[in-house]
């Protein structure tokens, strides 16, 4: 037997299936919007680190403002700076290495001319490019705290052992090897 409904059981039940599809359809309304906005949330934070990842791991730092590190401070464009090398071994005055007329000796940064000097020119990136090592290793001399030229520490010097002395404008310095020049250096390098 089937049982027949009446109207107004009829009305109730269509107006509670409205009810269930009207609360389907707001449910999936906002669960759409939630995934919009989790979407651009994600895309947003996705942009962020990849701006933050260039910066920090791609571009390279603007040629504009100073340098400051160990106390050193030059532009980050091109400069053209230089500092005078000066080597005695045992009391005599020896000239370091240098090419031909309108030549250089060493890379475009880092090198010496016919005048002798040391000449940094160009864009420097950090101070470890210009190393007072770096640029004996670019000229082909031997250089460090304990050698200079064919003068090791220990070698006899005027009747006495010798060691690998560095003044950087007339005062003692340690750095050797880890000198960063600066403009207008006064260096002497002695063996006595």
């Amino acid at each position: 037997m089937s049982e027949q409904l009446s109207k107004q059981e009829r009305r109730q039940i269509k107006i509670g299936q409205r009810r269930e599809d009207k609360l389907k359809m707001q449910q999936e309304i906002k669960n759409k919007g939630n995934m919009k906005k989790y979407a651009f949330i994600a895309i947003a934070v996705l942009l962020v680190g990849a701006a933050l990842y260039f910066f920090v791991f791609v571009a390279k730092s603007s040629p504009t403002g100073n340098l400051n590190t160990a106390g050193i401070v030059f532009p980050l464009n091109n400069i053209h700076w230089h500092a005078i090398p000066q080597i005695t071994l045992c009391g005599e005055e020896k000239p370091i290495p240098t090419p031909g007329p309108g030549l250089h000796l060493g890379n475009t940064l880092f090198h010496t001319h016919e005048d002798a000097q040391i000449h940094i020119e160009g864009t420097v990136e950090g101070p470890e490019q210009i190393t007072l090592g770096g640029f004996f290793d670019n000229i082909g001399v031997k250089f460090s705290s304990t050698e200079i030229m064919d003068k090791k520490n220990g070698d006899i010097c005027n009747g006495a052992p010798g060691t690998v002395q560095l003044l950087i404008n007339g005062s003692q310095n340690n750095e050797f090897r880890d000198y960063v020049v600066r403009d207008k250096d006064k260096i002497q390098i002695m063996f006595e």
